[in-house]
């Protein structure tokens, strides 16, 4: 055998090795997402059919031997704001991992290749699989478990939304899956006080979860774009006929809070706030209520500090609007 021949021979084993190992990842990815789009499917329907997403954030850190992955920032969305999926986010309850990133001090795909003297070639997606493989299956067995929780509990098809709402709407996001499944547990499964003997009166009383975005209120002012001025003035009592609906963007007149109502009782809401209209003195230190009906007035920027409350109003202080924020 000639020294050419030799050398032809050595290359082909070459390219077919790498042929080998190339196809052998393209493999190992491929039955990666099947396995966990399996698991997801089995426990995500009625999940899905009230149009919840769960999201979660794949992370990566450096030991000396590999790279270890974990799941993180778990958060709840509604379908329809979540069209443009982030690359760097996992819908859990129907997870697609073409273009998805894990982020360290740097993202890469979740598809690429990456070679340890270990375990040799493989995609990070089954890494990130198979080190967090047991927590995954409990996630999306518990799952299963709180949808049974909620068939047990016969409950009728409007409470049922409304608390899905109540999930979909929630700022908080958790750390683990754990933390995410135990909030969704307590918020599908468990009764609001809502509507109670105490809020009988004018003022709204704060009877849902008290977690606001950030710790500090001086940090918590936003600026918003502006307000929508649709009447010039308005009485400091609405009437109380005015047709209301769950999920509806209302403004309270008295002490201009903003959000959605999630529930509906005789001649009182239930609003998951987004906000309320404040003002800020020179010093910045200083925390200003705005006048009554401000957000039904308003017709430039406003300040307004985020909120995550439940508060129950009388009909006769809520009305719907449209403002920018």
């Amino acid at each position: 055998m000639t020294m050419h021949n030799s050398c032809l021979i050595l290359l082909s084993l070459t390219l077919l090795l790498s042929c080998q190992t190339v196809q052998q990842v393209e493999n190992e990815f491929i039955s990666t997402q099947k396995a966990w789009q399996s698991i997801a499917m089995s426990s995500a329907q009625l999940y899905k059919k009230h149009q919840l997403i769960i999201l979660a954030k794949p992370i990566w850190s450096e030991t000396e031997l590999e790279r270890v992955f974990s799941i993180t920032d778990i958060s709840f969305s509604k379908a329809e704001k979540n069209e443009n999926e982030s690359p760097y986010h996992l819908n859990l309850l129907d997870p697609k991992f073409t273009y998805k990133f894990a982020c360290g001090w740097y993202c890469e795909l979740l598809n690429e290749v990456k070679y340890t003297k270990i375990n040799g070639d493989s995609v990070y997606l089954s890494k990130l699989y198979s080190q967090n493989q047991e927590a995954l299956i409990k996630f999306y067995d518990d799952l299963i478990l709180i949808e049974e929780l909620i068939n047990n509990l016969n409950i009728t098809p409007d409470t049922l939304q409304v608390r899905f709402l109540k999930l979909k709407q929630t700022s908080i996001s958790f750390g683990s899956l754990t933390q995410a499944t135990e909030f969704m547990k307590d918020t599908l499964t468990t009764n609001a006080p809502y509507f109670t003997p105490e809020n009988q009166g004018g003022s709204p009383e704060i009877i849902g979860p008290l977690q606001s975005k950030v710790e500090t209120v001086d940090s918590n002012i936003v600026e918003s774009p502006g307000v929508n001025n649709h009447l010039n003035d308005y009485p400091k009592q609405f009437s109380d006929k005015e047709v209301f609906y769950i999920d509806q963007f209302v403004c309270s007149f008295k002490d201009n809070y903003f959000g959605n109502i999630i529930d509906i009782k005789d001649s009182k809401l239930a609003v998951n706030l987004t906000g309320q209209a404040k003002a800020t003195s020179n010093s910045k230190d200083n925390i200003i209520n705005r006048k009554p009906g401000y957000l039904f007035k308003q017709s430039g920027d406003f300040t307004y500090i985020q909120l995550s409350e439940i508060k129950v109003f009388q009909k006769t202080d809520i009305s719907a609007c449209d403002i920018k924020f």
